[in-house]
């Protein structure tokens, strides 16, 4: 279903069929499309990860997405699982080549490394592009990857650090980040990955339109990424801290 049928039969339905604080105002598509973005704008807390109350939305591309309500935000969790063929040091180094994210993920923007504080962590900026009325957004990322010695699981944790840059005119800065991702081998040359993150993108955003819409970024950029690790295919990728399974 895409999305002005989607934005049109939720509009359709009584009032009391629809979220809270909902608002059908008329909204130029391409912009609602853009509110669809802060659903999955970027990859911690991991206690999002223990939540019960997942509803499934949709599968395609072998990528399975959920959501569930948060008690203190209007914006839903979103949860993303899909198995993919790569390393561990394939998907590490991925993860970790900022500058490559403009190829895979269709949030980013600009992306570009603040501060390299060691192999596994830095912290790296992103701009989210909107089109009219739509404010241009922006956000600064603590990015640490760390591997289970036992099971050889990688853990990717992002920070918000919404104070490490002076606020850049002419964009709304989030502040309200938080995600959790974790990468299980399958196999020598296969993982799980499962992704979960809570955003608020700030501003005028309506909540109830990128509820409505998540589903939407998390296939598309996650179907990227699949692609990308796929054509390295027995291409060896140095991570020094990561250990193959």
């Amino acid at each position: 279903m895409d999305t002005a049928t989607k934005i049109n039969r939720y509009c359709a339905q009584p009032a009391a069929a629809k979220a809270p604080g909902t608002r059908c105002l008329s909204i130029p598509l391409f912009a609602l499309r853009f509110y669809a973005v802060f659903a999955g704008l970027f990859y911690g807390l991991a206690c999002l990860t223990a939540q019960n109350n997942w509803k499934f939305r949709t599968e395609q591309n072998g990528i399975k997405v959920y959501s569930s309500q948060q008690d203190s935000s209007a914006f839903n969790a979103l949860r993303a699982t899909f198995e993919t063929n790569a390393t561990l040091s394939q998907y590490a180094a991925a993860v970790l080549d900022i500058d490559q994210y403009k190829r895979w993920n269709s949030a980013v923007h600009n992306p570009r490394i603040v501060k390299r504080i060691n192999e596994s962590e830095l912290i790296y900026y992103s701009e989210a592009k909107a089109p009219w009325p739509v404010q241009d957004r922006y956000v600064v990322l603590h990015l640490k990857v760390t591997q289970d010695p036992a099971s050889k699981t990688l853990t990717i944790r992002l920070k918000n650090l919404p104070d490490v840059m002076p606020q850049k005119k002419g964009f709304i800065r989030i502040r309200d980040y938080h995600a959790h991702v974790t990468v299980t081998p399958l196999s020598s040359t296969r993982v799980k990955v499962e992704y979960v993150a809570r955003i608020d993108p700030g501003g005028s955003v309506p909540a109830w339109i990128a509820n409505l819409l998540m589903d939407e970024l998390p296939v598309k950029s996650f179907s990227q990424l699949k692609a990308r690790l796929n054509a390295m295919g027995d291409q060896s990728e140095t991570v020094p801290f990561i250990e193959d399974k």
